[in-house]
């Protein structure tokens, strides 16, 4: 917080009230990496190849990833203090295992293959940020980040399918004949099985800090202290025009 503060104080007193960002150059584009909840999902995950007598499931092994926040945002400047702008992020996190097996009612196991789930979220909002301190080559604001986010959930599976068309078989043979005589037997499963979700939250990010500093008239890097979602922190390059 002390180097925050610190770099707020260097762009008010340094700043000249020049504020070349939005009177020189109304429109800057810029790209980003961020960080966020998702870069903590990435490791192995230890396999259970002996499960215990209470376990319900075993697998060989097992791996967390992630794909960290990507964005994108344009900025445009109404005021010499005060632009307005869109952007938009994508972060991924994904959990996979390998060889699952399911224990079924005889104790034993049944194979299944394969198994992830993968947690997509995509972002859309509008940026409102208030420049305090630019000068010809640096620019500093804070701001806020209202919008949607836009989450999904997919699992896949490469099943036994043989495993899958015996336990729907055996399923049948536990009815009796009265609930049965409409389900004819399987003889073949030819798909692998999928499923997918998505569902929508709204997303809320306070730019606690924001710098921008150029190497040539037009181009720059930037980075970002926030709290709220998309990123805690991010850094980039920017275009000015």
């Amino acid at each position: 917080m002390k180097k925050i503060l610190i770099l707020v104080f260097t762009c008010a007193i340094f700043g000249n009230a020049l504020f070349a960002q939005n009177a020189d150059f109304k429109n800057t584009f810029s790209v980003h990496y961020g960080a966020s909840i998702f870069n903590a999902v990435k490791g192995d995950i230890t396999g259970r190849s002996n499960p215990t007598a209470l376990d319900s499931i075993k697998y060989t092994s097992g791996a967390l990833s992630n794909v960290p926040t990507i964005g994108i945002a344009w900025d445009h400047g109404i005021k010499k203090w005060f632009s307005l702008g869109l952007a938009a992020s994508y972060n991924q996190g994904k959990a996979s295992v390998t060889d699952l097996e399911v224990r079924n009612n005889k104790g034993t196991f049944d194979k299944l293959g394969n198994y992830s789930i993968t947690i997509p979220r995509t972002t859309v909002a509008a940026r409102f940020l208030f420049h305090y301190g630019n000068k010809k080559r640096m620019d500093c604001y804070t701001g806020f980040r209202f919008g949607v986010g836009i989450w999904s959930v997919k699992t896949t599976g490469n099943i036994d399918k043989e495993t899958l068309r015996k336990a729907i078989n055996g399923l049948k043979d536990e009815l009796n004949a009265s609930q049965a005589d409409n389900l004819p037997y399987i003889d073949k499963i030819e798909t692998d099985i999928k499923t997918k979700g998505s569902f929508v939250l709204p997303q809320v990010q306070l730019i606690i800090f924001g710098i921008r500093g150029y190497v040539t008239e037009h181009i720059g890097i930037n980075a970002e202290l926030a709290a709220g979602s998309p990123y805690f922190a991010s850094f980039g390059a920017n275009y000015r025009f």
